[in-house]
């Protein structure tokens, strides 16, 4: 029976390289699908709405800020306002004799 006291020599490690490509595919392939997925995504929801006048009683003169839907979110002022008032864009109440 031989019996080689010499060592061989392990040959490269090839593992490292062969994960790090099967990661790159991986990686490749989601990147890709995500790009070509032609899915169609539906509509966003139309969100609902509703006509509001606002109405503020008593008597004087006074300042009014209020959230309006032409304003797009910035609140509208209406100022030396005399009350009863209705709003945004209904006729004054006229005032009490």
């Amino acid at each position: 029976m031989a019996c080689s006291t010499e060592s061989e020599k392990p040959g490269p490690d090839r593992r490292g390289p062969a994960i790090a490509g099967a990661v790159l595919l991986a990686c490749g392939g989601l990147v890709g699908y995500g790009v070509l997925n032609t899915e169609d995504r539906p509509a966003p929801r139309a969100v609902p709405t509703a006509d509001v006048t606002y109405e503020v009683t008593g008597t004087g003169t006074v300042e009014i800020s209020y959230a309006g839907g032409a304003t797009n979110g910035a609140a509208a002022v209406e100022k030396a306002v005399t009350l009863p008032w209705n709003g945004p864009g209904a006729p004054r109440a006229p005032a009490p004799d």
